[in-house]
Parts: C-alpha cells; structure tokens; sequence
C-alpha cells in the first residue's frame, strides 16, 4: 500500500474575506494509480497545494503525515481538463523550500503548486513521481499509464516494499 496525504489550501487575495482549507489522506495500490480532486474559488486568489506523502508533514486538519510514503507530482488543470501547471518536487537543498526535506533520503519529492488562478473550476491530479499529463489535456492521459509498478527500479529508491 502506498501512503499520501495532500492539501488543498485556497489562499485568497486580501480583498476577499475568507479561505478555506481541505486535507485528504489515503493510499494508491499502483504506481499508476491516480486521484483527481475537483474544488471552485468564487473570486481570483492564490491557490496552494501541497503533498506530504514522501516526507512527511501536518496537513491542513491538523494530522501528521509521517514519511516514507512515495514521491507525488501535482498537476493543476482547468474546468476543461487542460493543464495549467504541474509539480513533482525540489531538488535539495535550494529547491525544496517549502516542501520539508525527507530525513531518509535528503530529497524533497512532495508536489507543491501556489498560483494565482481566476474564478472558477479546477481539477488536481495527484499521481506518483513520473506519472506527469502525457499532454496538454486530461484526456491525453499520463506517461507510464498502464504500468503499474513503474517506480523503485526506474528511480533506484524503494519505499514502502516497492
């Protein structure tokens, strides 16, 4: 079984009285294995998402994700499921920040993606490290789709008995 936690943090601009915070934790059983979160801002605002499933973390309801999970990439898609971004981790010790800094390994793979976005509908995909969008749409699917046991030999670190 493979250990996540992710948060979706909508951090509105000044103007705009409220934010709003969701956590979800769970597993994957496949390193193809993928979970789409839909959420909706209802004025322009920095979105922040983050993972914590690789080195560990407290997540936005207050739970402590401990590391030793797998390494998460994020890719953030509009309503129409086009890509706006994706992230699959720093590279230590100057890119980690703020995305903690696994003690086992000294690498910092959890996703992370704060952007500025315009009213609206959006979807996250949270997927294992290089399971990024194949191409510019959701429906274009992901690199490595159909191969469920793609991480450990290919990346050279196994976590989790993979």
């Amino acid at each position: 079984m493979l250990v996540a936690g992710v948060c979706l943090g909508l951090v509105c601009q000044p103007n705009v009285a409220s934010a709003a915070a969701f956590s979800f934790e769970g597993s994957f059983t496949t390193d193809d294995n993928i979970q789409l979160f839909n959420f909706s801002i209802s004025s322009p605002g920095t979105v922040t998402i983050q993972s914590w499933g690789f080195a560990g973390g407290m997540n936005a309801a207050g739970n402590n994700i401990p590391a030793g999970g797998f390494a998460t990439d994020l890719s953030l898609l509009d309503s129409a499921g086009n890509l706006i971004t994706f992230d699959s981790g720093g590279v230590a010790p100057a890119g980690c920040s703020p995305r903690n800094i696994d003690s086992a390994t000294n690498f910092c793979l959890d996703g992370y993606i704060s952007t500025a976005l315009a009213s609206g509908q959006y979807i996250v995909a949270l997927t294992e490290d290089n399971y990024l969008p194949f191409g510019p749409s959701l429906a274009d699917g992901f690199l490595q789709q159909g191969q469920g046991n793609f991480t450990g030999p290919a990346v050279g670190v196994q976590r989790n008995g993979l």
